[in-house]
């Protein structure tokens, strides 16, 4: 039958029709429920019953038939509490998932944006984020992926320099593929075919156009300054002069789990690997962090007002 509520309540009937609780991640004594797809009302009755949040699964199922929840649970994260009632525990799981917003500054490496995620809560497994991010083949259906050099054994992070940076919504229990495709298709939306003509005008592919903005970035996060220090690095390359970079040995210190300095060590510039621009010439084998749309714009058209520039010195404030 139909349910009449009165118009005024006494305070037993307050508590009687009271709004289910709105359960959140740091609500005391939540408990997390991913709901993942093709699970029905009998999979989550069983994930709840795990979770020690429900004593048997046939009345959950059966009460979500009836009360028209079957059907109505929304994939992702959830948060319950052990002593709702099925009510409110449905209320709930059919709300909209727990998300959290990140943002990921330019220059952010690929280190960096692992932990980044670490910290806001977003559960992943590093082991398999490591070895989706080395497998640009499983993302081929965005364009640029396909000219990632795939026969460079020194690269580090093959997808590196692609996951671009920016502020994201997740959910806390994100698939690590979805985590990378999100990143990629904000790439594809923000490497434009402008960029890739421009890139073959100066006779480099968009990877190393990349790589080249990726040092940028991290020499110098002021817009108007960038066009400068690519100018620099332009001149250097057509001189066949070494970059000598010290964005590009604070990347191998973050790799090695060491602080970034301002200026590169002795140590550091004796280091025996590809990416330090002191030991080699060219760019380094691939982008040492994901950089924004002006650093692209900045190796794709370095300064022309002082075409003759070779060198810049860093005061240590980012300038």
């Amino acid at each position: 039958g139909n349910v009449v509520r009165p118009t005024t309540t006494a305070p037993d009937d307050e508590e009687k029709y009271k709004m289910p609780r709105h359960v959140k991640q740091d609500t005391p004594g939540a408990v997390e429920i991913f709901i993942e797809p093709g699970q029905d009302s009998k999979d989550i009755a069983e994930i709840l019953l795990s979770k020690g949040v429900i004593d048997q699964t046939l009345p959950f199922v059966v009460m979500a038939e009836l009360n028209g929840f079957d059907g109505r649970y929304q994939l992702g994260t959830h948060f319950v509490l052990k002593d709702m009632d099925y009510n409110e525990i449905m209320h709930n799981l059919a709300l909209p998932p727990e998300t959290t917003w990140i943002t990921f500054p330019e220059g952010f490496s690929y280190i960096d944006i692992k932990r980044r995620l670490a910290e806001a809560g977003v559960n992943f497994d590093e082991a398999e984020m490591d070895r989706l991010v080395d497998s640009p083949s499983l993302f081929t259906q965005y364009s640029f992926v396909t000219n990632i050099p795939t026969d460079v054994e020194e690269r580090i992070f093959a997808l590196e320099g692609y996951l671009f940076p920016d502020t994201y919504q997740f959910d806390l229990n994100a698939s690590e593929v979805d985590i990378i495709r999100t990143f990629l298709r904000n790439a594809d939306r923000k490497i434009t075919p402008e960029m890739k003509e421009r890139a073959s005008v100066l006779g480099m592919s968009l990877d190393k156009v990349l790589t080249l903005a990726s040092i940028i970035q991290n020499e110098s996060g002021v817009v108007a300054e960038q066009y400068k220090v690519s100018r620099v690095f332009h001149n250097r390359m057509n001189r066949e002069m070494m970059m000598q970079s010290c964005a590009t040995t604070n990347y191998l210190r973050q790799l090695n789990g060491q602080p970034k300095v301002w200026a590169a060590t002795a140590a550091d510039i004796a280091l025996e690997n590809p990416y330090n621009t002191y030991k080699y010439g060219g760019l380094p084998p691939g982008p040492i962090c994901n950089p924004g749309v002006e650093a692209i714009q900045a190796a794709l058209y370095p300064d022309t007002e002082e075409p003759n520039l070779l060198f810049f010195v860093a005061k240590g404030d980012g300038t």
